[in-house]
């Protein structure tokens, strides 16, 4: 188990690298109509060791949560309280749907994905995170790459599939759509 005192070595030492001991303001210079406005970066006043020992949930690592099996309600609640209990502050949930990779990956998730059902599993997993008071960050994708929706984005609107250049073998470059649901892992695809 990796102590907090040995994840946070290689962070301090970044952070006085580039001055973090010192009040730095990384945001732009705003004029007093936009000082109202919540800024887009934290405004770094001073060092704060505490902070940087023990840090507020928001900047605690992310544990990738895959969804490969049933989503029981009650299976989901009591995987959040273990990990809480084992001191996780956050979970960012990886989707991996019946429909990802069938061929190669034994993905048991019992909802369909974008599903209503899904989405009441998520709702479940976010209250729970909530109620233990971790975060729960999105993951854009089931599976992976990102952006396909499991084909679904293609699928209704295949003008938006992958294009690339490909080189024949003489090295006479032409355009190429993908396939629906391309591999990225093969270039057969």
């Amino acid at each position: 188990m990796i102590s907090k005192s040995s994840f946070c070595t290689p962070i301090v030492t970044f952070l006085m690298a580039i001055g973090f001991n010192q009040n730095v303001d990384f945001t732009n210079s705003r004029t007093n109509a936009e000082e109202s406005v919540a800024p887009s970066v934290v405004r770094i006043r001073e060092f704060d060791r505490q902070q940087l020992q023990d840090p507020e949930p928001l900047f605690w690592p992310a544990y990738f949560w895959l969804w490969n099996g049933p989503l029981e309600p009650n299976v989901l609640r009591s995987q959040l309280q273990d990990m809480a209990a084992h001191q996780a502050k956050s979970v960012c949930v990886l989707p991996m749907p019946r429909d990802f990779r069938p061929e190669t990956t034994a993905n048991g998730m019992d909802v369909d994905y974008l599903s209503t059902d899904f989405f009441d599993r998520v709702k479940v997993a976010v209250e729970e995170s909530s109620r233990l008071g971790m975060h729960y960050w999105l993951y854009d994708e089931g599976g992976w790459p990102s952006g396909q929706a499991t084909g679904r984005v293609t699928g209704s609107r295949p003008d938006l599939a992958l294009q690339v250049l490909r080189a024949d073998p003489e090295g006479k470059w032409s355009p190429y759509k993908s396939a629906a649901r391309p591999d990225l892992l093969n270039p057969a695809t």
